[in-house]
C-alpha cells in the first residue's frame, strides 16, 4: 500500500461510507456480502494494512498479558523468560501492552490451580506460560480456549492442544544430540550414565522426550544401554546418594543430566574423578563449572529469547491481527568452556 491510499479513498472507490469500510477492515457490524466482497477486493489490490498503532493510541486501548511461570530465584532458569519479556516490553509498552506476572509453586498443584483461577478472573487478552505441570496445564488451556484467550507456550509443547504458538526446542532431537556429545570420540565399550535430579513436580514430559532421544542414539549405534538413576532434589541425602552410585560404578565415561541440575553432579564428584558431563541450561552454577572445565557441554535453550518471542507473537496476534506460526524452533546451541561468555 502507498501512504496516499486511505480509508476515505477506498470508500470512494467502493462507493460506500467510510464507516462501512471500517467495519469490513475490523470485521464487525453488518455489511452485505456483495459490499464486503467488493471492499475486500479493493483492500487486496492496494495491499491495505490498517494503522493499528494510531488507532490503539487514539482509543487509549490497553492489552493485558499474563505471564504464568514457576516461582524462582534470579539465578535460576525461569528468570530467563522474565528477562526476555521485559526486553520486549520496552518496545511494546507504548503500544498498549501491559504485562502481569503470576508465579506459583511448581511442587504444589493447588498453587498452580489457584493461579489459573486468578488469571481467568482477570480475563486477560493473552497468556504466556510454560506447561510445567502437564495434566493441570492441559486443563487450564482448555478453559482458556473455551473463553477465547490465546495462549503461547514456551519451554515445552502440548502438541494436541489449542495453543497459539509454541516457542522452544525439539526435546527428542536435543536428547539425541546430548548422546552424541557425551559419546563422541569414546569407545563403544565404555559405560555411560543418566542421572535425573528433579523437583517433585518437574515437567516429566519434556524430560522423557529428551531421554527418549538419548536412548535412541545408543540403540541406533549399537552401544550398550546407559545406566539410569533418578533422584528427588528434596532428598536430604542427595549428595551422598550421588557419590555412592558414582563411586560404585565402574568405567563411567560420561554422565547425562536431562535438566539444569548438572552442577549437583559436579558437587557430588570426588575431585580426582574425571568424567564427561552433558546437561542443560546456562544458569550461573552450571556456567561456573563449565568455565572450570568440570561440565563439558551445556545445551542452551535461550530462555530469554523464548520470553521475548512469546510476548511479540501475542502482540502480533492480538493487536496487529497477523497470523503467527504454530511452532517457532529454538536452535540446539552447544555451549562449552570456550564460548560460554559469547
Amino acid at each position: 500500500m502507498t501512504e496516499k491510499t486511505t480509508i476515505k479513498e477506498i470508500a470512494e472507490r467502493a462507493r460506500v461510507s467510510i464507516g462501512t469500510v471500517d467495519r469490513v477492515i475490523h470485521n464487525r457490524g453488518e455489511v452485505s456480502p456483495d459490499t464486503r466482497k467488493k471492499i475486500k477486493k479493493i483492500l487486496e489490490e492496494v495491499d491495505y494494512e490498517p494503522n493499528v498503532f494510531g488507532r490503539n493510541l487514539a482509543l487509549n486501548k490497553v492489552f493485558n498479558i499474563v505471564v504464568l511461570l514457576p516461582k524462582h530465584l534470579k539465578s535460576e532458569y525461569w528468570h530467563g523468560p522474565v528477562l526476555g519479556v521485559e526486553a520486549s516490553l520496552k518496545n511494546l509498552q507504548s503500544l498498549g501492552i501491559r504485562v502481569r506476572y503470576e508465579y506459583y509453586d511448581q511442587n504444589n498443584v493447588k498453587s498452580f490451580q489457584q493461579s489459573c483461577i486468578a488469571i481467568l478472573r482477570l480475563k486477560p487478552d493473552g497468556i504466556l506460560m510454560a506447561p510445567v505441570l502437564h495434566d493441570e496445564s492441559i486443563d487450564f488451556l482448555r478453559r482458556c480456549h473455551d473463553v477465547n484467550i490465546p495462549v503461547v507456550l514456551i519451554d515445552s509443547d502440548l502438541p494436541h492442544e489449542n495453543v497459539l504458538t509454541f516457542i522452544g526446542q525439539d526435546a527428542h532431537k536435543s536428547g539425541y544430540l546430548a548422546a552424541k556429545l557425551l559419546s563422541y570420540g569414546l569407545e563403544p565399550s565404555q559405560q555411560f550414565m543418566i542421572v535425573s535430579i528433579t523437583n517433585a513436580s518437574d515437567n516429566n514430559f519434556i524430560i522423557e522426550e529428551r531421554l527418549g532421544g538419548f536412548r535412541s542414539f545408543f540403540s541406533e549405534t549399537g552401544r550398550g544401554a546407559p545406566k539410569e538413576y533418578s533422584f528427588s532434589q528434596e532428598d536430604v541425602d542427595l549428595t551422598q546418594n550421588l557419590q555412592n552410585i558414582i563411586d560404585t560404578s565402574q568405567n563411567i565415561a560420561g554422565i547425562f543430566v536431562p535438566n539444569s541440575k548438572s552442577h549437583l553432579i559436579v558437587e557430588a564428584l570426588n575431585e580426582t574423578y574425571s568424567t564427561r558431563i552433558v546437561g542443560y541450561d546456562l544458569i550461573e552454577n552450571n556456567k561456573e563449572f563449565l568455565k572450570q572445565g568440570k561440565i563439558d557441554f551445556i545445551i542452551h535453550q535461550r530462555p530469554e529469547e523464548q520470553g521475548q518471542q512469546g510476548l511479540e507473537q501475542l502482540y502480533k496476534h492480538i493487536v496487529l491481527k497477523q497470523p503467527v506460526p504454530r511452532f517457532i524452533s529454538m536452535p540446539l546451541d552447544i555451549i562449552t568452556k570456550e564460548n560460554c561468555e559469547i
